[in-house]
């Protein structure tokens, strides 16, 4: 597993998790040399720094969890 993150200036962040699948069994040939062959995406979330200093989860931009919607107000 790999996690990776990106800060905003201001002081929003993403963290997003990886799985990574390598050429050969970690338990038998272990992590150094051996080859990734496969990351694929398990999840993200999104944080900010409050005025207090402490991580607050946001969750997904607006819109982003319904999908796209039109100006009607309908799912499209």
């Amino acid at each position: 597993m790999a996690v990776y993150y990106n800060i905003n200036g201001n002081l929003s962040f993403e963290i997003k998790e990886f799985e990574q699948t390598y050429k050969y069994p970690v338990q038998d040939s272990g992590y150094y040399e051996n080859e990734i062959v496969k990351t694929t995406l398990k999840g993200g979330r999104d944080f900010k720094i409050t005025d207090e200093g402490k991580f607050q989860e946001t969750g997904p931009a607006l819109g982003a969890a319904a999908g796209n919607i039109s100006a009607e107000g309908k799912k499209s």
